[in-house]
């Protein structure tokens, strides 16, 4: 397993026995924690969010939870975004928000290897229910020549959402929030704040479009290092256990080979592909622990066995604020072959 460096200098803010600050301690890798999702909807949603925030925002709640359901029968994932530092929205006349166009991100083409970025603008969000979902569930890039899709556009330079809801969980809060505040003022336009994405124990969390790369323990040079990259390529700072949970369209097993193999064999470009895949039929499969084969792009090019084990720290943490301490279980990849 890839070393972890030093933990992260203590928030002030944040009360040391919040879930992050746990977890911070315990040094605990983070490969294979991604909440898995084939493509990606994120929709503009100024003001508040609660706790399940598709339901409990400004947004029309049988909306969102329309929107929920759809994309999670798809295979993907939506979010909620807003732009950095913003948590009003527009006035209100005659008690009624004013409408304003909505920015909309759709990521697609992960499971394919061409990750494509579409966005536009929309009016009413009920648009979204016209996507052509059956095209999304089976991995291919919307193509219907009429309506909402032939307004978007696709999109070159990708964008970093910060999870910031606060409701969900403190530690999303306290770290998030004014992580995704200066890397905006850094780099207007390509960030936004965005609902729950999961793993608030390594909050600051993001999650890169169009790619679906999601990260863990977020800082503002790790932030800007990823923003100011090549399109498609993962810096060198993120491919470690410490930052990189895994792409969120391979199961949790594969993300962690996956990540894995980028780490050991350098493996930046985001579009190419490890070919993690299991082997059931390896005599060398435990119960604790999987094998799965990798095979790293030039000039690493052949076929590694990694083996995939279930480790348990012996420290109990808890998994987010407010819950009970529990087992903390991670990840730990090791080669076969070498």
């Amino acid at each position: 397993m890839t070393a972890l460096p030093a933990t992260r200098p203590a928030d002030r803010r944040l009360p040391p026995q919040s879930c992050s600050a746990r977890w911070d301690d315990g040094d605990l890798p983070a490969w294979g924690t991604a909440s898995q999702a084939a493509f990606w909807l994120a929709l503009e949603q100024p003001g508040p969010w609660g706790r399940n925030a598709l339901t409990a925002s400004r947004l029309d709640p049988a909306l969102g939870a329309e929107l929920e359901q759809r994309t999670a029968r798809a295979g993907g994932r939506t979010l909620l975004i807003r732009k950095p530092g913003s948590s009003a929205d527009a006035p209100v006349h005659d008690g009624h928000r004013a409408s304003r166009p909505r920015r909309i991100y759709l990521a697609v083409g992960m499971p394919q290897g061409s990750p494509l970025l579409l966005t536009g603008e929309i009016d009413d969000p009920a648009e979204l229910l016209r996507l052509p979902w059956r095209e999304l569930a089976e991995g291919h890039a919307p193509t219907a020549p009429l309506g909402l899709v032939a307004r978007l556009r696709p999109q070159r330079l990708g964008v970093l959402l910060v999870c910031t809801n606060a409701k969900r969980d403190r530690c999303c809060a306290f770290r998030g929030l004014p992580l995704a505040a200066r890397l905006h003022e850094a780099v207007p336009d390509r960030v936004w704040e965005c609902t729950h994405t999961g793993g608030h124990r390594f909050a600051p969390t993001g999650v890169g479009l169009p790619s679906g790369l999601t990260l863990a323990r977020l800082d503002e040079p790790t932030g800007r290092e990823l923003l100011d990259s090549p399109a498609g390529t993962l810096p060198d700072s993120l491919r470690d256990a410490t930052h990189l949970r895994g792409l969120a369209h391979l199961p949790a097993v594969l993300q962690a080979a996956d990540a894995y193999a980028r780490a050991r064999w350098d493996v930046a470009d985001l579009r190419a592909s490890t070919g993690a895949s299991l082997q059931p039929g390896d005599p060398r499969h435990r119960p604790d622990h999987q094998v799965v084969a990798v095979h790293p792009p030039a000039p690493h090019a052949r076929k590694r066995l990694l083996a995939v084990r279930t480790r348990t720290d012996p420290v109990d943490r808890p998994a987010s604020c407010g819950a009970d301490l529990g087992p903390s279980q991670f990840y730990d990849v090791e080669p076969l072959d070498d």
